[in-house]
């Protein structure tokens, strides 16, 4: 596997990684009372997580339920690509800028 795959690939994992951790933190502390804490929380994870903002409309799915399980992997798979295109993009830029392409 060359260099920059493994690049591209370590930034699609990274955007795993950030879907997973915010899941993980709302199934451990299902916010019912929701605090100032949560609200930054969810702030950042919609700035670093862009593909939760079209699950918007779908707010009714409980956390633990098959639906919201499905919704967040599919979240998930999007901000792994997204990230994944961010690196390739890093990727490129590199190369543009070493005079590589």
């Amino acid at each position: 596997m060359s260099q920059d795959r493994r690049t591209i690939l370590r930034f699609a994992a990274v955007g795993l990684g950030i879907t997973v951790v915010w899941l993980v933190c709302q199934m451990l502390t299902n916010p019912s009372p929701w605090s100032p804490l949560n609200t930054v929380l969810s702030v950042v994870f919609m700035i670093l997580c862009p593909p939760v903002l079209i699950t918007i409309p779908l707010l009714d799915d409980q956390i633990g339920t098959g639906g919201f399980l499905v919704l967040s992997m599919a979240v998930a798979l999007l901000n792994g690509a997204l990230y994944a295109g961010f690196g390739s993009a890093y990727v490129g830029l590199r190369k543009l800028r070493n005079g590589v392409l």
